[in-house]
């Protein structure tokens, strides 16, 4: 009952933690500051060291390998996959020539 009561004393006596300010002051607090006091000015950017957001990313044409062979006539290959009825996977290159008319 000694320790219950002395605890209860000791919080009555305590009260209330001390709140410091960690916030930057502003310029003209710097000016301002008092021979005994020790202030720290810091820029008003808080967002200075953050990491910028990327843009948002280009949709990607896709590759073509295609060149002109002789006069008009283009040459081009691509890759192709079709599913075949018996569900085997067919996997071919294409060779196309085009030719404007």
């Amino acid at each position: 009952m000694a320790i219950a009561s002395q605890a209860a004393v000791t919080a009555e006596k305590r009260g209330a933690p001390e709140r410091i300010g960690l916030l930057a002051p502003s310029a003209k607090d710097c000016a301002a500051a008092a021979a005994d006091e020790v202030v720290v000015c810091a820029p008003d950017d808080p967002m200075r060291f953050r990491i910028k957001s990327l843009p948002p990313p280009r949709p990607k044409a896709p590759v073509r390998a295609e060149t002109t062979l002789v006069g008009q006539v283009k040459g081009s290959v691509t890759a192709d996959q079709q599913t075949m009825p018996d569900g085997m996977i067919s996997r071919r290159a294409m060779v196309n020539l085009t030719l404007p008319f």
